[in-house]
């Protein structure tokens, strides 16, 4: 759609800002992915939340460190984020335990 509309270069500069912004970033994996399942749980974006929280646990994050983020988006987002941030903790583990078994 970008092309057919003459707007590809807008395109092809979000691409590459993104780019800079994930691939580059200070932050590292670990807590880049902290970061967006914290930001995703305070706008309640369940699904996204569940796949960064997934990334985080696989760029080396720990049960305690999702708790963390959780507990975080209670303070600066209120009550709906935390349980929602629980929840998928909860089902994180679940699915470790089936693996497990």
């Amino acid at each position: 759609m970008a092309e057919a509309f003459g707007r590809l270069p807008t395109e092809e500069a979000f691409t590459a800002l993104r780019h800079i912004v994930l691939a580059d970033s200070p932050l590292g994996g670990r807590v880049q992915q902290l970061v967006h399942f914290g930001q995703l749980l305070a706008l309640g974006r369940a699904e996204p939340a569940r796949i960064h929280a997934r990334g985080a646990l696989h760029a080396g994050a720990g049960i305690a460190d999702l708790i963390g983020v959780a507990e975080t988006a209670l303070i600066t987002s209120g009550a709906p984020a935390y349980p929602l941030g629980i929840e998928i903790i909860v089902e994180l583990l679940q699915d470790d335990d089936g693996k497990a078994g």
